[in-house]
C-alpha cells in the first residue's frame, strides 16, 4: 500500500531531523531567563510541547511497525493512525497539569485582565490554511464515498469504471468504508487540538506584569506546536487518502481506457506528494519550535527585565488577581 512507503518515508526523515535538533537543542537551552519563575515556566512549557510532538511521532512509529491492524479491516487502523497518533500527542500535552508559579503569600499578584479564549490568539492565516485543508479533505472523502461500488463483502471501497470498449474495477478505494470513519477521526484530532489550545489559554498567568511579555511569549510558541502537531496529521492522513484514491482510480482508468480518470488518478498523485512532504515539514517545525521554545521567547525580546514604560502604563488598566 502506498501509505505504507508515504509512512515510511515520513518517519525516516522526521527521526533524522529531531535527532539532529536534539544535538543542537543546548545551544538553545544556553539561554535563560534572568528570573527563576520565569525559566522554570519556560522549560515546563518546553517539556509540554515535546511530549506533544514525540507522543505523536512514537505512537505513529509505532502503530506503523507493528502493522496496527494487518490486513482484518481492509487497512483501515492503517489510515486511521496518523488521526489516532495526532490525538494521542495534543491528549498528552492536555491533561499534563500546568505549572503554578509560587510567589510569597503577602504579595499580590498582578496581570492583565485581556480575556484568553483558545483560539483568539491563533494567527489567521493558520486558522484558514486548517479550515481549508478540513474541507478538502471532506470534499475528497465525499467524491470517493459517492464514486465508490461494493466488493463482495458489501464493503463500499471498489471504484468501477466503464467506457465504450471495455470496464474495469479496483480496490482499495477509499469508499464509505473507510470515509465514514475517517471523518469520525478526524473530527476527534480537532477536538483533541482544541483541548489542547485551551489547556494553553486557561494557564494562570505570570503573577508580574513585568513578565507579561515572556506569558504571551511561551503561549504563541506552544500554539504553533499544537497546530503543527495537528495539521502534520492532518496531512499525512490526506496524503494517504489521495495517494490510495490515486493510484486504485490509475489501475481502473488504465484498464478501462478512461482518459478522464487517469487524469484526475496523476493530480492526486501530485496531492499525495505534496502533502506528504506538508506533513514532514510541519513535524520538523513542531520539533524546532518545542526544542527551543525558551529560546525562541527569549530571543523575541521577552526576557524579563525592568518594566518597560508600556508596562508601567498599562499597570492602571491592570488589578490584582487573587492566587489561585
Amino acid at each position: 500500500m502506498l501509505g505504507n512507503g508515504i509512512v515510511g518515508v515520513l518517519l525516516c526523515g522526521a527521526a533524522l531531523a529531531v535527532a539532529l535538533l536534539a544535538i543542537l537543542a543546548g545551544k538553545t537551552r544556553a539561554a535563560r531567563a534572568s528570573e527563576p519563575e520565569v525559566a522554570q515556566l519556560l522549560e515546563a512549557a518546553r517539556r509540554g510541547a515535546l511530549l506533544a510532538v514525540g507522543g505523536a511521532v512514537v505512537t505513529l512509529t509505532a502503530l506503523f511497525w507493528i502493522e496496527f491492524g494487518g490486513d482484518t479491516f481492509a487497512g483501515l487502523p492503517f489510515l486511521l493512525a496518523p488521526a489516532l497518533a495526532g490525538t494521542v500527542g495534543l491528549l498528552l500535552y492536555g491533561v499534563v497539569p500546568p505549572r503554578a508559579t509560587e510567589i510569597a503569600a503577602d504579595e499580590p499578584r498582578e496581570a492583565q485582565l485581556t480575556p484568553r479564549m483558545p483560539l483568539g490568539s491563533l494567527p489567521r492565516r493558520a486558522l484558514i490554511w486548517l479550515a481549508a485543508l478540513l474541507a478538502a479533505q471532506a470534499a475528497l472523502l465525499v467524491f470517493t464515498g459517492v464514486t465508490a461500488s461494493l466488493d463482495e463483502a458489501g464493503r463500499s471501497r471498489v471504484i468501477a469504471l466503464e467506457s465504450p470498449e471495455a470496464a474495469s474495477t479496483a480496490s482499495p478505494y477509499p469508499g464509505w468504508y473507510y470515509g465514514v470513519p475517517l471523518l469520525v477521526g478526524t473530527a476527534i484530532l480537532v477536538g483533541a487540538a482544541y483541548f489542547a489550545l485551551r489547556r494553553i489559554s486557561g494557564t494562570p498567568a505570570l503573577p508580574r506584569l513585568a513578565w507579561a511579555e515572556s506569558d504571551a511569549g511561551w503561549r504563541a510558541v506552544s500554539n504553533r506546536v499544537v497546530l503543527a502537531v495537528a495539521g502534520g496529521a492532518l496531512l499525512l492522513q490526506f496524503s494517504q487518502i489521495a495517494g490510495i484514491a490515486g493510484i486504485t482510480i490509475r489501475s481502473a482508468a488504465l484498464g478501462a481506457g478512461a482518459t478522464s480518470w487517469l487524469i484526475l488518478a496523476v493530480v492526486l498523485l501530485v496531492v499525495a506528494i505534496a502533502a506528504g512532504i506538508g506533513c514532514l515539514v510541519l513535524i520538523v517545525l513542531a520539533a524546532k519550535w518545542a526544542f527551543g521554545l525558551p529560546g525562541i521567547v527569549l530571543a523575541a525580546g521577552t526576557a524579563p527585565g525592568p518594566a518597560p514604560a508600556a508596562a508601567a502604563a498599562d499597570r492602571g488598566a491592570a488589578a490584582p488577581e487573587a492566587a489561585r
